[in-house]
């Protein structure tokens, strides 16, 4: 049967009693009751969602040490936050909010700036354009779901690609997406061929350009962190158990995936923050269409 990740499975009201998920060999816990967390420009902090008590409709955004101590509030939305990104200037965080809107938050206590939004899909599948000057996120139209961007200097939106949940790599050359069948693919940024690999979801790149780190379907037939390199070959899990692991986002130095966590088997709450260290995981791999194809640059 095919699965289904979809945002609007995030916004369920569900009861914690305190389940901590056992540790893999190579990954570690570093904070309970949290999910879609992202990397401070300099890699000693994170940002995350976490829900008001156990309602996870409702949820604040959290800055967080890399180390899951010193926890503390950033916003005080009752409305719900999600997907929080950290700007490249390291004082300003963007995060959504139902309504639908973007926010962008001072962490230094300024004034925040709201761009509302129309046809914004129900998993946003945000994510900074290289430079950091706009985020893309997924809309749903006549024409299907399109990864847009919008500008957060002025609020104005642009189509960028045919494709759902689009992220551009760093040096701009690249898009990896996924398509109506909700395959992973990579195509050249400026046109050309689309190569497609698995089925998956919450793509991102390394900071090299070189790998895709992303949701696919492990050996445990639940949702794994996968890294791919961008031709397709070297596909390695780095993480491997019956729960399901979703959205990761590599650290700015390239050597850490931190991750959200659900202990149930189909994406549903309650969630943790995990991470998994790139250079000691205990991968497992598959072949791929990249070695059965001849490889493309």
């Amino acid at each position: 049967m095919k699965r289904t990740w979809s945002f609007a499975a995030l916004i369920v009201l569900v009861q914690f009693f305190g389940w901590v998920a056992p540790a893999d060999s190579a990954n570690t816990l570093v904070l309970e009751d949290a999910f879609l967390p992202d990397w401070s420009p300099d890699d000693t902090e994170f940002v995350c969602s976490r829900p008001i008590g156990d309602d996870w409709y409702t949820t604040r955004i959290w800055r967080v040490s890399a180390s899951g101590q010193d926890a503390t509030v950033v916003n005080a939305d009752t409305l719900g936050a999600y997907y929080p990104l950290w700007l490249p200037d390291g004082d300003h965080i963007v995060y959504y909010r139902p309504g639908p809107e973007f926010v962008v938050f001072d962490l230094l206590g300024g004034p925040s700036t709201v761009w509302p939004v129309s046809d914004i899909w129900d998993d946003p599948g945000m994510c900074l354009t290289p430079d950091g000057t706009e985020v893309l996120y997924t809309v749903l139209n006549s024409r299907g779901r399109e990864t847009w961007a919008l500008d957060l200097s002025d609020g104005n939106t642009r189509f960028v690609w045919p494709g759902y949940g689009g992220t551009i790599s760093p040096d701009g050359e690249w898009i990896a997406f996924f398509t109506d069948g909700d395959s992973l693919a990579v195509a050249p940024f400026a046109g050309g061929p689309v190569h497609r690999f698995e089925v998956g979801g919450f793509a991102r790149w390394t900071p090299d350009g070189e790998h895709i780190v992303f949701t696919g379907m492990g050996a445990s037939e639940s949702g794994d962190i996968v890294v791919v390199s961008r031709d397709g070959s070297g596909r390695l899990e780095l993480t491997g158990d019956a729960l399901f692991d979703w959205n990761s986002a590599v650290s700015p130095d390239g050597d850490v995936v931190i991750y959200s966590r659900s202990v149930s088997h189909n994406f549903m709450p309650p969630y943790d923050v995990w991470v998994v260290d790139l250079e000691t995981p205990s991968p497992v791999e598959r072949e791929t269409w990249g070695r059965m194809k001849s490889r493309y640059r």
